[in-house]
């Protein structure tokens, strides 16, 4: 892809160009989520004993978990954190040969039925796959654990990107992707909730054409909360949502 290339050189150009190309997908990827770049770098996983699982990110109502997020905090309650909300798991593989691979597709299907089998400890996983990859899917099965008297939503999502054509693959590609589905369905309360998709040159650089949303942080002053309701003062002078809001008008 020589979008990829460009955006190496301006990005990454001292990257390999494997380790580029996941960081690369995974930003695709993830876009709507409007991710900073070292974000998308901390979900990456790669490298020996992955499990054919390049990056991984756990989002709870598509705000980005990490190790001091409030969900998976033992002094955080669940009764605080509502019921019903949506918590998120992307797995993704990104490889820079143009097809994809049944193999590939095999092992992401064995890992993930073991990563999402809750009475197995990772730890006793710990001999399979590598120590980051254990830490992000802790994150997710700690913050589900968490909400499970809350009744979450649980989402889980495999993206596998190459920059091949998505439309000319096999049959046996496309059996080999039912059944990761249906491998993940079977792990979640809601298969409505699951997804396993191909990413070829096409739709990575249909992503890549669509304007990345963004999210501001926000400082405020004084806040209050009544039920699901919350109100928040905040200074806009020199504030970063006032130059946000300049900035895009």
């Amino acid at each position: 892809m020589r979008i990829f290339g460009a955006w190496r050189a301006d990005f990454l150009a001292s990257y390999s160009e494997g380790t580029a190309f996941e960081i690369f997908a995974s930003e695709l990827v993830l876009r709507p989520y409007g991710l900073a770049l070292d974000d998308i770098k901390a979900g990456i996983v790669g490298g020996g004993q992955d499990g054919a699982i390049d990056s991984v990110y756990v989002f709870f109502d598509d705000y980005l978990i990490d190790e001091d997020s409030e969900v998976i905090d033992p002094a955080s309650k669940p009764s605080d954190l509502g019921q019903g909300r949506l918590l998120e798991l992307w797995i993704i593989q990104a490889k820079t040969t143009p097809a994809f691979s049944e193999t590939t597709l095999d092992q992401l299907e064995n890992s993930i039925r073991r990563l999402l089998n809750l009475s197995q400890s990772l730890d006793a996983l710990s001999t399979l796959y590598n120590e980051r990859l254990l830490g992000r899917i802790g994150l997710f099965r700690t913050a589900w654990d968490k909400l499970i008297t809350q009744r979450p939503r649980i989402s889980v999502n495999v993206a596998y990107a190459t920059p091949g054509d998505r439309q000319g693959v096999t049959p046996q590609v496309e059996a080999k992707l039912n059944a990761l589905r249906q491998v993940i369905a079977e792990a979640v309360p809601d298969p409505s909730l699951v997804t396993a998709e191909l990413m070829g040159d096409k739709e990575l650089l249909s992503r890549y054409n669509e304007r990345p949303s963004y999210t501001v942080r926000m400082e405020y002053q004084e806040s209050a909360t009544s039920g699901d309701s919350h109100v928040a003062l905040v200074k806009l002078k020199d504030s970063d949502l006032r130059k946000s809001v300049l900035d895009h008008c």
